[in-house]
């Protein structure tokens, strides 16, 4: 991708940096001080410097002094734009929201394309959590209950008037704390071998534990099949399913600090086969 953006923050407020160029070729990093010029912009209702150009280094290991701006997924949602002075100081800034889950859509097992979550905290309130395929924080271990997470306060909104549609952004995978103790899941549990009566259901996970998959035809699953084998390469057989239907199934993964479990998945058995045979006559 040549197309690059980056965030800058001084004690008045942030902004996001853009080029179609790609500011990588300037090669900055985290907590350096810099001069920038450009014009400025909005894109999908987020305030931006487009055509960005960093044009002097004033210092570097300043990256300790930006502290996250603690949020509320509701104060995301409602009071980034704020209605009385038409100002957004918050937007671009690094924040931090705490305690939060996911509420929809499915952590992404890859960094081969964007992906969008919803998460909610004890506000109530529901917000985006967007993953960048062009970053690491799409390669976070899925934390399967919740978790911190610090990010970009950022914006998304495809018509006017733009005083909605702000999300999150994590920057990295460690940008996102399980609470939960125990194993982190790589990427997301799979059927594989799928045949009308069975399956096999592999996931990786970054320590070795036990394997525990459930399963069945609704989210009450029904069935647990699995072993205490230590390990981090994970396959349960399943039998004894029923020809042409969907199963839901959901993993867990324990270890001697606790355990972790998926979101919940799904696959289709075929229809059975019929044998045929041939008669000589």
């Amino acid at each position: 991708d040549t197309n690059n953006e980056l965030q800058i923050q001084d004690p008045t407020g942030a902004v996001t940096l853009f080029r179609s160029a790609g500011l990588a070729l300037y090669h900055y990093n985290l907590g350096d001080s810099v001069t920038v010029t450009g014009q400025i912009a909005q894109f999908n209702g987020l305030t931006e410097i487009s055509n960005a150009s960093i044009v002097t280094l004033h210092s570097t290991g300043n990256y300790g002094l930006i502290v996250p701006l603690l949020r509320t997924c509701k104060q995301v949602r409602d009071s980034t734009f704020d209605l009385t002075t038409f100002r957004e100081d918050n937007e671009s800034r690094l924040i931090t929201i705490n305690n939060v889950t996911v509420n929809g859509g499915t952590w992404p097992a890859s960094c081969s394309a964007n992906t969008t979550v919803t998460i909610t905290d004890a506000s109530g309130a529901t917000i985006n959590l967007f993953f960048d395929k062009d970053g690491t924080a799409c390669a976070a271990s899925n934390p399967g209950g919740p978790f911190n997470v610090t990010g970009i306060l950022s914006q998304f909104k495809s018509a006017a008037p733009f005083v909605t549609g702000y999300e999150m952004r994590p920057r990295f995978a460690t940008d996102i704390v399980p609470l939960t103790p125990g194993p982190n899941f790589i990427g997301v549990p799979t059927a594989v071998n799928v045949d009308s009566v069975s399956a096999d259901l592999v996931w990786t996970t970054d320590v070795v534990c036990s394997s525990i998959a459930e399963y069945g035809l609704t989210t009450a699953y029904g069935s647990t099949a699995g072993d205490s084998t230590q390990v981090t390469n994970h396959l349960v057989h399943v039998s004894g399913l029923t020809p042409n239907k969907l199963y839901h199934y959901r993993v867990t993964a324990v270890d001697g600090l606790g355990g972790r479990q998926t979101a919940d998945f799904n696959f289709s058995t075929p229809s059975a086969q019929i044998q045929r045979g041939c008669f000589i006559a």
